[in-house]
């Protein structure tokens, strides 16, 4: 164990989770089994494994956006089992950016409506949120595009509206989904690049699940996830 693992408070930790899909025949399908995983603080760490292995399944019991069979997840704190979903729905609002390999922009909205829907129960006036908004697009090199709709971008703008989304609210705390799987190596690098120059430039903790498609280089601790189980260590700092 690193020296920056030791000092740093665990910022989300899941404890025997375990998640299950009935099958067809009326039996289940097991997508993850007896997961333990602690996440410190300001690190980034790299989950990696095939297609099919569970990491979209496991980020979306750790963002409390579907629920484990059995076992606990914890994020700052709060017990994600204990929470309603309006308790979760605000905790995600305000301490969680989560970046989507398919970008899931509502497509009758613009670029800047898109990223405002984030802050839109924030408590925030609308005109404080806009400024936020574009001040955002603009340093992702979106500054003349808040007004266009996702179909009239390319591919590389609408990764960078997604990445605009998951930043504009300042969260503690990354989950991307092979945040770089649906856009060509060119794309790939420069969204990695403004992703990671926000994490180190706020100390904010990043976990990234992938198939091989981000840089292992840029992790501090990483992990393999084979067959629903996290199968070994491959790296820590």
């Amino acid at each position: 164990m690193g020296k920056n693992e030791r000092t740093a408070r665990v910022i989300l930790e899941a404890r025997g989770v375990r998640k299950t899909f009935p099958s067809r025949s009326g039996g289940e399908i097991v997508a993850l089994e007896n997961v333990d995983l602690s996440i410190p603080e300001g690190l980034t760490t790299l989950i990696s494994g095939r297609s099919g292995a569970g990491k979209s399944t496991l980020l979306a019991l750790l963002a409390g956006l579907d629920h484990p069979t059995s076992g606990s997840i914890t994020f700052d704190g709060n017990a994600l089992e204990k929470l309603d979903n309006s308790e979760l729905a605000r905790l995600r609002r305000e301490k969680l950016g989560l970046v989507f390999q398919n970008f899931q922009l509502l497509p009758s909205w613009t670029a800047a409506e898109n990223v405002e829907a984030v802050l839109m129960h924030s408590g925030i006036d609308r005109p404080a949120r806009m400024a936020r908004v574009e001040k955002i697009l603009a340093e992702l090199g979106l500054s003349g595009r808040f007004d266009n709709l996702p179909g009239e971008l390319s591919v590389g703008q609408q990764q960078r509206v997604a990445l605009a989304r998951t930043l504009v609210n300042d969260p503690i705390l990354i989950l991307a989904d092979e945040p770089t799987g649906s856009v060509d190596p060119q794309t790939a690098q420069e969204v990695i690049e403004l992703l990671m120059e926000r994490v180190r430039e706020r100390g904010t903790t990043l976990l990234v699940a992938t198939h091989g498609t981000f840089p292992e280089t840029l992790a501090d601790r990483q992990f393999k996830l084979a067959e629903g189980k996290i199968d070994s260590l491959c790296k820590e700092s």
